[in-house]
């Protein structure tokens, strides 16, 4: 049985003393006993780790018990009032001197039955032979719990519950705190007698009997000579025996800073327990491993460990950010909103520590929470590669899952994903910019050896006459998006709910914009479509940290990218704004580095908080400079870090953080200082395999090692990168720019010189490194550098491979270099260069949107090539442009004339008749074909008839917005040039066009046309799936023979290919753009869909249909009139609804829309029949859909019955006949349930419900109503369904 007993503070030490002794004998007898033949180096520091832990538990029941005392001190006393706290009963209240030991008394648990016969302690004798109470030998581990279990500490009788009184506190405090050191020196010194080089008067009580013997029947003189005897040792006394009981250097200097309290000046003097208390609880719980450094870390040698203590390490914690720290951990921790990213933006000046706290971040919800990190960091100098930054980033990523033996499940996780969406190629395409990826897929990659169409992406082919065509006319945007949906979905395949991605963008202030448009488009999430319900749902946290002192109102950030970040309907965004640090972060930060506490750091934390203005990054600048000038040193005999106030007071403060830092690398090794500026050329960070190649000039591997010692540098694997990019910047403005120029030329020169045959044969990234190092010299203004073929060339090859992986930007900067290495040579004799160098400058032009500037280019193009066969690439490339910036009608005037050129005649001089024959003796050639002629018929090799075909395929999209009377005719030549010539990849389109032609005449015909231009299309191994032609083929005739859900399906997929080629045509952005706001609205959605589309400058549908009418866009207006159609009916507005009806049919075709055009007049015809005064023009609107229907219903019962049953019913309605029409209604309800067409069950259950209504039968009223809000609830337009039935009307 054990209960609490009170035993004096002088039986617990030894108690405590006699445990620590006891277990070290323990240790020690071990090894004795352990054969010698066993012990070995690592054994030893086994048993040394093992004495330390002995010795630190002691400390820490020792500090335990001091801060027991200090409560007790606390407990009576009101440290903020300046009022005398009441006296205790005897009117007496606690002096300095009642502080010693044999005063207190301490609450434990007694683990052995014992009567304490009333006394007040309980007597415990301790000696050599062991421990005894009241006779009884206690074992070790009773020993143990009554030292362990302490729980409170209070005075003996005579001074117990007597307060402290403030007054006298105050008074007399240094004497307080003098007596408060002299018992903490006896309690952490475990009561040891004083060593012997101490005058031998100077002896404690627990020397006499030659046995340390300590007990509660000490004569009280004794004690009290004790005391005295302490009082007497002098503080380098206290210190050595503190040192001999291996006391940690922090509780040293707490207890002699205490005992000379007296004497101590402001900065290290305590001004009140509650200080004492502060560093006690800092010591033990808040910085163990700071204070307890020399017990943390045993080291057989002092001279090593005074080494390590003497070195300035600030340590890896964030201070002074736990607010921030904490409102992204809450961010993370939240689930994303539906259809929603969540991006936190993070700003701040350089240096306030952004990093390194997404850093901890980062390592918090990685090491508890599994989340998985790609972070990327962008640079400012020159970038190496196309998007160099975020593919090294994921690359490194892989990489690590590859080293470790435990990610095989995972990586076989995406490997599937990324096979489930993306095709070969596109899989090689990302395997070619994230190399790792390549152990992912190796059966693919194999492939690449022998298969066409994967060879070409995997190397550069050799430019000729022959491939000019093709190679121009090519793509860019669709490279560019393909790019964007794989690196989408590889996002989606690393993350899920279960594994959340933390994706951090770093320094987003130097990411250039193609970096910039993908980190765009992996968090816009366009398609506001769902993937299959069986994909896994990804959980990605999007940061971005930027210098806020580098984003102005003019960088791209801030007028391009963040207002478009803040409009997406897909993104949720949060700022975090970082300001200076505080003084108490600051003196924490110091206080760790010192490794001292918190009151000994105070005075030069705050100094170094005022000069540096609380900049994190500064002040640790600031603190190694004044180690550098030795104004702050560390002490071998204190073995602390000293200083004096006043000299770093004096110490002058430069004017910048880069000033400074170059002040600190002035005194490294001339060598080292060489090998940063070297290595600064290159950016923040490089890979060693290049710096090995620069190795006949400089041996930089070594000379860094000194910058690695110096924490200048970090070597993370094979990549050595500067600690900090002010750290890069110091290293590369230490130069003047003619040392710039010549060392950047010098890194260029050697790099190709250097790089071997293998490397040459492709355009790698030491062949971007080369040529970024010569530019950037020629930009600096290098003398040496003037005209170079070699160099034009090799820019050529970057810009090619930069397009290759859609980096616009950097694709233009690379023609522009080119072009300048042949200034005052173009043309001429480097005619063919020129031409690619212009060429690929125009194309970077037009697919990063600066129309003028390609203008520009194409001028010089038409003004000196020697052909039409030269200049119809860029001819084409202008048609593109002028149809992408809206002005349709030139695109289609341009296009119109180059046919002329090439011998075609202009649709415009094409008499009326001669179109309609045209037309008729097209489709009577192509009756004398079977699909199988036309699938196996030659090929063109013509390349006049390839020009007039592309041409004309490059127009038909605008053609359709702005003149489609033109659009037969030039279907039927497509045709006839195709049948006559041979097919090509542009015969699908004329196929497609001419079937739609056909609709109003022979649906059936333009069915089996339209499916056959799928097929054709597919034997030309195009490398992706022109969604243009899909939306054709899906939207216009499929719907008629197929069921509906088929044709959204692969509409669904027609919009995802759409992503990945392109959709640059105004109207059909415009068009997406109002569709996409149509099924917001009746989602119940606030999210406008306009802002996607920021370079349209769209914000209202007010604007989308003004911007159609204004560009003559026919074609979209007409969708866009659709679009309001259906959102004024569904809303009930049947009046406006009615409206955009007739503003709709200045074309019809039978295409989709038209269909539902049809459907939504003939129902809003009926509706308004029962209201307005007009009652004959609407008959007739409603007839006409009747009979519409009735036509159509013959080639799909599925998709059109249940709405021709519906809008039978409507007129049974109208002409009163009750009973028909409800049978038409309930007809067409089993008919919408048969299509699982489910909101036109529910309309049809709403409109039958408000017949009964009409005729007062309120109960089926509400019954069918009832179902219709189920079938709009199911549907998901819970933006209308209060609307169209208000609860009340179903629920009384």
């Amino acid at each position: 049985m054990s209960d609490t007993r009170w035993i004096s503070l002088t039986s617990w030490i030894a108690l405590a003393a006699h445990y620590e002794k006891a277990l070290i004998l323990k240790i020690v007898e071990r090894r004795q006993n352990t054969p010698t033949s066993l012990l070995d180096d690592d054994w030893s520091k086994i048993q040394a780790i093992r004495q330390r832990d002995v010795e630190l538990a002691n400390i820490k029941q020792c500090v335990n018990i001091s801060l027991l005392l200090l409560k007790r001190l606390s407990r009576d006393d009101d440290w903020e009032e300046e009022s005398d706290v009441g006296s205790s009963i005897d009117g007496t209240c606690l002096k300095a001197e009642d502080i010693t030991p044999h005063n207190i008394s301490v609450e434990t648990v007694c683990p052995v039955d014992h009567d304490s016969s009333g006394q007040d302690l309980t007597p415990i004798v301790v000696s050599k032979g062991g421990c005894t109470l009241r006779g009884v030998t206690l074992d070790l581990r009773q020993v143990r719990t009554i030292v362990e279990s302490a729980s409170n500490v209070e005075f003996i009788k005579s001074t117990r519950g007597m307060p402290l009184l403030r007054k006298n506190f105050m008074n007399s405090r240094n004497q307080f705190l003098r007596m408060l050191g002299l018992l903490f020196f006896q309690l952490f010194s475990r009561g040891r007698p004083l060593s012997k080089n101490i005058n031998q008067d100077r002896r404690s009580p627990a020397d006499e009997n030659n046995n340390g013997e300590i007990s509660r029947n000490r004569d009280e003189d004794q004690i009290n000579n004790f005391s005295k005897l302490l009082r007497m040792l002098t503080l380098d006394d206290y210190k050595k025996e503190l040192l001999v009981a291996d006391v940690p250097e922090s509780i040293c200097r707490l207890v002699i800073d205490l005992i000379h309290s007296e004497k101590s000046d402001n900065e290290t003097s305590f001004s009140s327990l509650l200080d004492v208390f502060d560093e006690l609880k800092e010591i033990i719980s808040d910085r163990p491993q700071i204070h307890f450094f020399n017990l943390y870390n045993p080291e057989n040698s002092n001279t090593r460990r005074n080494s390590r203590e003497a070195h300035l390490d600030f340590g890896s914690f964030v201070y002074g950010r736990e607010i921030e720290t904490n409102r992204i951990l809450e961010l993370a921790a939240l689930q994303n909103p539906l259809f929603q990213n969540r991006l936190i933006l993070i700003s701040g000046n350089a240096g306030e520590g952004k990093s390194f706290m997404i850093e901890g971040v980062k390592n918090h919800l990685v090491n508890t929470s599994g989340w998985v990190h790609v972070g990327v960091k962008f640079d400012r100098m020159i970038h190496n590669s196309p998007l160099s930054a975020i593919a090294s980033a994921f690359d490194t990523f892989f990489s690590s899952l590859f080293e470790r033996g435990d990610q095989e499940l995972f990586l076989s996780t995406i490997a599937i994903s990324l096979l489930q969406f993306l095709s070969p190629s596109m899989t090689v395409l990302l395997c070619n910019l994230i190399p790792s990826l390549r152990r992912l897929f190796p059966v693919i990659m194999q492939r690449v050896i022998s298969d066409d169409d994967l060879t070409s992406l995997n190397k550069e082919s050799d430019f000729t006459e022959q491939n000019q065509f093709d190679e121009i006319l090519s793509d860019p945007e669709s490279s560019r998006n393909r790019l964007h949906y794989s690196i989408r979905r590889l996002v989606h395949a690393i993350s899920s709910l279960g594994r959340p991605l933390l994706l951090v963008f770093d320094d987003l202030h130097w990411a250039d914009r193609a970096s910039l448009d993908l980190i765009t488009s992996l968090m816009a999430e366009l398609d506001p479509i769902q993937f299959e319900e069986h994909v896994p749902i990804s959980r990605v946290l999007f940061v971005g940290l930027y210098r806020s002192d580098e984003v102005d109102n003019d960088h791209i950030l801030s007028k391009m990218y963040f207002p478009a970040f803040h409009a997406m309907a897909t993104l949720e965004v949060h700022i975090i704004q970082l300001h200076a640090m505080t003084k108490k972060a600051c003196n924490s930060m110091i206080s760790y580095a010192l490794r001292l506490p918190h009151r000994l750091t105070r005075s030069l934390a705050d100094i170094a908080h005022a000069k540096t203005l609380g900049n994190v990054f500064y002040i640790k600048v600031f603190v190694e400079s004044l180690v550098i000038n030795k104004t702050l040193s560390y002490s071998l005999p204190e073995r602390r870090w000293m200083w004096h106030s006043d000299t770093v007071k004096a110490t002058p403060i430069i004017g910048n953080v880069a000033q400074l830092m170059i002040r600190n690398l002035q005194i490294l090794p001339d060598t080292t200082i060489r090998a940063l500026k070297f290595l600064s050329c290159f950016g923040s960070k490089i890979d060693e395999s290049i710096l090995m190649l620069l190795k006949d000039h400089i041996n930089m591997i070594d000379e860094l090692r000194v910058a690695i010692d110096r924490n200048i540098v970090e070597k993370q694997g094979p990549v050595y990168r500067f600690a900090h990019d002010i750290l890069e910047q110091g290293a590369y403005d230490m130069m003047s720019r003619l040392e710039q120029s010549d060392n950047h030329l010098l890194i260029g020169l050697e790099l190709i010189r250097n790089t071997n045959e293998a490397h040459r044969s492709h355009f790698r990234p030491v062949s971007f490194i080369a040529i970024d190092q010569i530019n950037r010299a020629k930009m600096l203004g290098n003398s040496q550098l003037s005209f170079s073929v070699q160099y034009a060339n090799l820019n050529l090859k970057a810009a090619e491979s930069s397009m290759s992986v859609s980096d616009f930007a950097s694709a233009l900067s690379y023609a522009e270099h080119g072009i300048s290495f042949l200034e005052g040579h173009l043309w001429g004799s480097n005619y063919r260069l020129t031409l690619r160098l212009y060429e690929m400058a125009s194309k970077a032009c037009f697919t990063s949107y600066q129309s003028e500037k390609m203008r520009r280019f194409l001028d010089e193009i038409f003004k000196h090539t020697q052909c039409l066969q030269d200049k119809l690439p860029s001819h084409l490339l202008l048609i593109e442009t002028l149809g992408l910036i809206g002005k349709d009608g030139h695109a289609i005037d341009s296009a119109f004339a180059l046919l002329e050129e090439l011998g075609e005649a202009s649709p415009q001089d094409v008499p009326p008749a001669i179109l309609h024959k045209e037309v008729i003796a097209t489709n009577n050639a192509l009756l004398a074909y079977t699909d199988n002629d036309i699938m196996n018929a030659p090929r063109v090799s013509d390349w006049n008839i390839s020009a007039r075909m592309r041409v004309i395929g490059s127009v038909l999209p605008f053609l359709f917005t702005s003149r489609p009377e033109y659009l037969p005719y030039l279907a039927c030549r497509m045709l006839h040039l195709s049948i006559k010539h041979g097919f090509c990849s542009d015969s699908p389109f004329g196929l497609v066009t001419f079937a739609n032609s056909l609709l109003n005449t022979d649906i059936d015909e333009a069915y089996r046309w339209g499916k056959l231009s799928l097929s054709l299309h597919e034997t030309f191994e195009s490398k992706d799936k022109h969604p243009r032609l899909q939306c054709t083929v899906y939207s216009f005739l499929t719907f008629f023979h197929e069921p509906l859900q088929s044709v959204v399906d692969l509409l669904r997929s027609n919009y995802r290919d759409a992503l990945l080629t392109k959709l640059t045509e105004p109207s059909a952005c415009l068009t997406y753009l109002g569709l996409s706001e149509a099924i917001f609205e009746l989602s119940g959605s606030p999210s406008i869909p306009f802002s996607l589309m920021p370079d349209l400058n769209l914000t209202t549908e007010e604007d989308y249909l003004h911007r159609l009418e204004s560009e003559g866009m026919s074609g979209a207006l007409q969708a866009g009139y659709y679009n309001c159609l259906f959102v004024d009916f569904w809303y009930t507005k049947y009046e406006e609804a009615a409206i955009w009806a007739e503003k709709y049919k200045c074309r019809n075709q039978n295409r989709f829309l038209d269909v539902y055009h049809a459907f939504y007049e003939g129902l809003t015809a009926f509706q308004l029949l029962r209201t307005s005064s007009n009652a004959n023009s609407f008959e007739e609107l409603g007839q006409h859909a009747i009979a519409m229907f009735e036509t159509w219903v013959k080639h799909s019962t599925w998709n059109f019955e249940n709405k021709l049953l519906l809008l039978h019913a409507e007129m049974q309605f109208f002409m009163g006949n009750k009973t028909s029409a409800i049978f038409m209604y309930q007809s067409s309800i089993s008919s919408a349930q048969g299509s699982h067409f489910v909101h036109e069950e529910g309309l049809a259950f709403e409109l039958l419900g408000s017949l009964y209504l009409h005729y007062g039968d309120i109960d089926q009223a509400k019954l069918q109503l009832a179902k219709a809000r189920k079938c709009y609830e199911k549907w998901g337009a819970f933006g209308i369904i209060d609307i169209r039935i208000p609860p009340k009307s179903c629920f009384s």
